[in-house]
């Protein structure tokens, strides 16, 4: 099998790389460090063998973007094919990757096995070691000492059909350990194969016991079975009992209201026609009436709490019993008020013709200068002219008399009556019955207006 072609999508540095028409006999690459010709030999390796976890950490994903992978032409002795390989972003950790294999001349698309096939089942230690020698590879071989670097030059260089006889020592030796090992204390297939094997052993008895159980279960369960069917046929007729007496006893009072209602109706005799009632008036009355009812229901819960209010309120009974009459008093309280200011009015106009008087006695006798030993030495024509003074002075002084004697009786009447107030307020007991207290309040009326 021979490369051809190459085209890098994305691996490491390489993005966009094409190498075409590879020359049949060699090909060089070439170039300064890090410029990508290592990165370009694991492109191969992957493109036939995968990615490795050791290429997925080192060249996944591209450093310059795009979806990690490529195509390369080979021409082997069954034709020309063209190997694809991408990761797949949806299994990152999938070695394979997404592969196809297609023949270039009748297009028909291949996988793995066919891919394995065309390389004749060589494997990718094979392939690195006899086919792809990298930077790696001889570096190490550097290292070695002189009989570790015979071996590995003999690895490189013999070996049954390009196969390193030393590699398949290795692979057989480390086969082997992975089936026995010689310490005990080593896991090898064989002890864990053992291990299993009595394990199922273990189990197979268990379940040799668990089948005989599960024989007399069995037969436990379809003698419940017939008991539990049995019972469900039963219970589904209890059920329908029960449920009509249920539904019997919750019509049971409407059957009996019914029957009330038609002995009823019965006994209004002919009802008028359907077509002649009016429904929508019919509503309004029921809910006017339904209105009216929590309208009532308000009206006496506010009548108990206030009647509770009251009850707790602190009364005096004594009091209380004669509300009536305190009632009565307070609606008079006015008369009584109007009388007080009537007889502070009138003292303050006694008061005013008092001093009015004394104010004019005393003015007089100034302006005359006179004694009264003098008075009989005035002339006829004088006292005629006194006359209308004298006359006016009496006037008044019957006036000041008068309103004297209307202020004493007025003060007088207030006295009482503020004592016959005073006396009704402090000893109900007095005034008999309201009769009495209207006699008096109509006397005292008839005082205010005189």
């Amino acid at each position: 099998m021979r490369v051809t072609d190459l085209q890098v999508d994305g691996f490491g540095v390489w993005k966009g790389l094409t190498v075409e028409s590879l020359s049949d006999d060699i090909t060089i690459f070439h170039g300064q460090n890090e410029a990508g010709k290592t990165t370009l030999m694991q492109f191969v390796r992957t493109m036939l063998f995968g990615f490795s976890e050791a290429r997925r950490d080192k060249y996944t994903p591209p450093v310059y973007g795009g979806l990690a992978g490529g195509s390369m032409d080979v021409m082997s002795p069954r034709g020309s094919f063209e190997i694809q390989r991408h990761m797949d972003p949806g299994r990152l950790l999938d070695a394979e990757g997404d592969l196809a294999l297609t023949d270039t001349n009748t297009g028909t698309v291949h996988g793995r096995a066919q891919l394995s096939d065309l390389m004749s089942d060589i494997d990718e230690s094979i392939f690195n070691n006899v086919f792809a020698i990298g930077l790696r590879e001889i570096q190490e071989l550097g290292a070695l000492n002189s009989t570790d670097a015979a071996e590995h030059l003999y690895k490189l260089t013999s070996g049954l059909d390009r196969v390193s006889l030393i590699d398949v020592m290795n692979d057989l030796r480390a086969r082997r350990d992975n089936i026995y090992a010689k310490d005990p204390a080593d896991e090898s297939r064989l002890a864990e194969l053992t291990r299993k094997r009595n394990e199922l052993m273990r189990e197979i008895d268990e379940l040799k016991t668990k089948g005989k159980r599960w024989s007399r279960i069995a037969a436990q369960t379809n003698d419940v079975s017939s008991q539990l069917e049995e019972l469900n046929s039963q219970l589904k007729e209890l059920e329908r009992e029960s449920r009509l007496v249920e539904i019997a006893t919750q019509i049971s009072k409407r059957w009996v209201n019914r029957r009330t209602l038609t002995d009823q109706i019965n006994s209004f005799g002919k009802l008028p026609e359907r077509r002649d009632i009016d429904v929508e008036k019919l509503d309004d009355l029921n809910e006017r009436v339904t209105q009216q009812r929590e309208r009532i229901k308000q009206v006496r819960d506010q009548r108990k709490a206030v009647k509770k209010e009251a009850m707790d309120l602190p009364i005096n009974r004594r009091l209380w019993r004669e509300r009536a009459t305190v009632e009565a008093i307070t609606a008079h309280q006015p008369w009584v008020e109007s009388l007080e200011r009537t007889a502070s009015r009138l003292q303050n106009e006694i008061d005013g013709i008092e001093n009015s008087l004394v104010g004019e006695v005393d003015g007089l006798g100034m302006q005359l200068k006179i004694r009264a030993k003098d008075v009989h030495d005035l002339g006829n024509r004088g006292l005629s002219s006194l006359k209308s003074v004298a006359k006016k002075l009496l006037d008044q002084q019957e006036r000041l008399k008068r309103i004297k004697q209307e202020g004493e009786k007025a003060g007088l009447e207030l006295g009482q009556n503020e004592e016959r107030l005073s006396g009704s307020l402090t000893d109900t007991s007095t005034m008999g019955s309201m009769e009495d207290i209207s006699r008096h309040v109509n006397r005292l009326r008839r005082r205010i207006e005189l």
